[in-house]
């Protein structure tokens, strides 16, 4: 089962074999667990983990927030403070509750309008004046997004929610909300990000107070680039850049890397996905991992691929698709280590639909890297030397990495995507790559148990067993790098 909605990151690394070509130290793992899920801002991210020159990695790192903390109404009608033993939100009464979210719904849905028609007094008419932060930061947010191409902007609020909030101060409520936005041209459906909002409860009319107050909670709310400052959007024939006004050469060159990407997944993976893509370019590797949602150290980063996703595979469909860029990390590479990571990620976005929760990261990572390093390689034993080590030295795997292995970012990041790299090459090397995407597919998308589901792949596609499989590999591999 998944936790509740998060955020999906794929991360891209490139090993130690192509040290020369993308000029980069040592390999970093920043692996966490895949997991597909959808409502905040839980995005798929796939980045790519710049060090020994390796091919471009993209690993699941989801966020998924719990609900807030429930409070209850007292008799006398003010909220109590939060706390473990607040009373269910069945207590609450029912009146109330509607009354309330109708209050909210109605603030926030005149605040995203002046968002979308530029209406500057009407956006600060929904701040709440007693808080001058929050008001200074989002007036900020109302000017760094004047050249973000929104098709929609707006807020969805669950009555439930409304119910459990939490009461940070008197005469305030914590609601958990989910704020949606389209990018013209390119978000076929709006994303959804999820947000901790303050909402002050005054006899003069409800507005926004704050969107941090559930942070010691872990109630972090989602932030998008135009929280760090003002966003310049240049756009490609197939890609959309968005980045800080400092970057804006850094974005025509990713526009320019994209644009060739995409045709070079889609004619890997066909025609079935959107085949355009939005890249972000935030100031720093803090910023990246804010607008990420992850602690973890991006160094090694060069990009990551997220997205939000439904918790069944494929059946929601993944929406906010973003490509996020590490520019101190990417920044180091050559052109052809720019087009081998872009052409990762590219891939993670085209397959993103029917990625599962539970399909094993050696595929999902092998997969990405047979793609991105499609056309590029000068031979197995270079694209591969870390595995090549082990070979050289007796040490042939003795099973395809694990989903653990990639999440503990060890010493051995390298070889495991090298192992998954060539797990995938096998598979093309004895059927095809139509056959490698149907076995893909067919895991991604099948119900039931992971275990079940690659069994049945195994035997329907691949017309054999893991075991089988395993074996067979291995001997690819021993022969394939002596």
């Amino acid at each position: 089962m998944h936790p509740g909605p998060g955020r999906h990151v794929r991360r891209s690394r490139t090993g130690p074999a192509w040290r020369g070509v993308l000029a980069v130290g040592v390999v970093v793992a920043l692996l966490g667990v895949v997991a597909l899920q959808l409502t905040g801002r839980e995005r798929h991210a796939g980045a790519h983990v710049v060090a020994t020159p390796s091919r471009s990695a993209a690993a699941a790192v989801p966020r998924a927030y719990a609900r807030p903390t429930l409070a209850a109404t007292s008799p006398a009608g003010s909220a109590a403070p939060p706390s473990s033993s607040a009373s269910p939100a069945a207590t609450v009464d029912a009146a109330l509750v509607a009354e309330r979210s109708a209050a909210i719904k109605a603030v926030l849905a005149k605040h995203a309008a002046a968002l979308l028609h530029r209406d500057l007094a009407a956006w600060t008419a929904t701040l709440d004046p007693a808080n001058p932060t929050y008001r200074k930061a989002q007036v900020a947010v109302f000017a760094n997004t004047a050249d973000v191409p929104f098709a929609s902007y707006f807020y969805d609020v669950a009555d439930s929610d409304v119910a459990d909030a939490s009461v940070p101060r008197p005469g305030q409520l914590l609601v958990p909300v989910t704020l949606r936005y389209a990018l013209r041209g390119f978000d076929p459906q709006p994303t959804a990000l999820r947000e901790y909002l303050t909402f002050v409860t005054a006899d003069s009319g409800w507005r926004l107070a704050g969107d941090t107050d559930g942070a010691a909670q872990g109630l972090v709310s989602a932030r998008d680039l135009w929280d760090f400052g003002p966003v310049v959007a240049v756009k490609g024939k197939r890609s959309l850049v968005l980045a800080h006004p400092g970057a804006v050469d850094l974005a025509h060159t990713l526009t320019t890397v994209a644009d060739a990407a995409v045709p070079r997944v889609t004619a890997f993976w066909g025609a079935g996905w959107a085949r355009r893509v939005v890249i972000l370019v935030p100031g720093s590797q803090d910023e990246l991992r804010q607008i990420v949602g992850t602690k973890q150290d991006l160094s090694q980063i060069a990009a990551l691929a997220t997205a939000e996703i439904g918790s069944a595979p494929g059946s929601a469909g993944a929406v906010g698709d973003r490509i996020a860029i590490n520019p101190t990390t990417f920044g180091t590479l050559g052109s052809l280590g720019r087009r081998v990571v872009m052409t990762h990620e590219v891939t993670h976005v085209a397959s993103r639909a029917v990625t599962g929760a539970d399909s094993p990261t050696w595929l999902v990572e092998g997969l990405a890297d047979y793609v991105g390093f499609k056309g590029t390689s000068t031979s197995l034993r270079f694209d591969a030397s870390e595995l090549a080590r082990q070979v050289d030295a007796g040490h042939v795997p003795t099973a395809l990495p694990s989903s653990s292995d990639f999440a503990h970012a060890g010493a051995t990041l390298s070889l495991d995507y090298e192992e998954a790299w060539m797990a995938c090459k096998f598979i093309v090397s004895r059927t095809s790559e139509a056959t490698l995407i149907r076995f893909y597919q067919q895991v991604g998308t099948a119900k039931g148990s992971p275990a079940v589901a690659l069994k049945a792949a195994f035997a329907q596609v691949l017309h054999t067993d893991q075991a089988t499989f395993t074996a067979s590999w291995r001997s690819y591999v021993k022969a394939s790098l002596r």
